[in-house]
């Protein structure tokens, strides 16, 4: 089993285990058109506790470029995760997501591992614990 894979079942067993805490996730994200296709620049997934209600902001839409917010049930993140593809070899590989009403291709290289962070560390002071995870795409062409 690879790295990707492990990182997989360990990022959803966390989720899973943690289901009666979270009720659903927002996810921002920043994407841009190419080519006729929407590409994913940046996404930021967070999970949200089962008593927080949260309406996503308005997305800000500059034709080929789009910065929205969305949020997600506990099991569509974790076939998400299931599905983001791992690079093997010199091959692009790619999955597609839909956020709102946009179709976008994530293309990528692997999961990587978590980093974890304490209250009060000056990366982002949440006032909790938290753990990063990330997932790195090649660099997308002109």
């Amino acid at each position: 089993m690879s790295d990707h894979q492990s990182l997989i079942e360990e990022v959803i067993r966390k989720i899973e285990s943690r289901k009666g805490s979270y009720g659903s996730i927002l996810v921002k994200s920043v994407i841009m058109e190419r080519g006729g296709v929407w590409k994913n620049i940046v996404t930021k997934i967070l999970p949200l506790h089962f008593s927080d209600i949260y309406l996503p902001k308005k997305k800000l839409d500059y034709g080929n470029f789009v910065m929205l917010e969305d949020a997600f049930s506990l099991d569509r993140l974790i076939e998400i995760i299931k599905n983001l593809p791992e690079k093997v070899g010199s091959e692009v590989v790619s999955s597609t997501i839909i956020i709102q009403d946009y179709q976008v291709q994530v293309e990528g290289e692997k999961l990587y591992d978590g980093c974890n962070y304490y209250s009060g560390t000056d990366y982002l002071d949440v006032g909790w614990f938290f753990e990063r995870y990330h997932y790195r795409s090649p660099k997308l062409a002109s």
